[in-house]
C-alpha cells in the first residue's frame, strides 16, 4: 500500500506546484496596494518618526528585505542606526 501513495503523492504535489507562478509581483510592488499592508506601513512609519526603536528596527527590516517596501540598503541602515541610538 505504500508504493502506491508515493507516486500518488508526487503527482498530487507536482501538480500543485505548476499551478505557482515563477514570476509576477514582489512582495513589496504587492503590498503597496492592498489596505492591510498601507495601514501596517502608516503605522509603523508614524512610531518610527516618533522616536519608536522597536518601529524604527522593524521599518530597517522591511527596507533590507524588501517585504512592505522596494528593498533599499541605505534607508534599512538608516532605520537600524535610529533604532540602536533610541533603544
Amino acid at each position: 500500500m505504500t508504493r502506491s501513495i508515493v507516486p500518488l503523492t508526487a503527482l498530487c504535489m507536482a501538480a500543485a506546484l505548476s499551478t505557482i507562478p515563477l514570476s509576477g509581483p514582489s512582495a513589496a510592488e504587492h503590498s503597496k496596494n492592498t489596505a492591510p499592508y498601507a495601514t501596517a506601513r502608516n503605522w509603523y512609519e508614524s512610531a518610527a518618526q516618533a522616536g519608536d526603536a522597536q518601529a524604527q528596527f522593524f521599518l530597517g527590516m522591511q527596507y533590507e528585505n524588501g517585504l512592505l517596501y522596494p528593498r533599499n540598503i541605505a534607508k534599512a541602515v538608516y532605520w537600524y542606526q535610529q533604532a540602536a541610538e533610541n533603544g
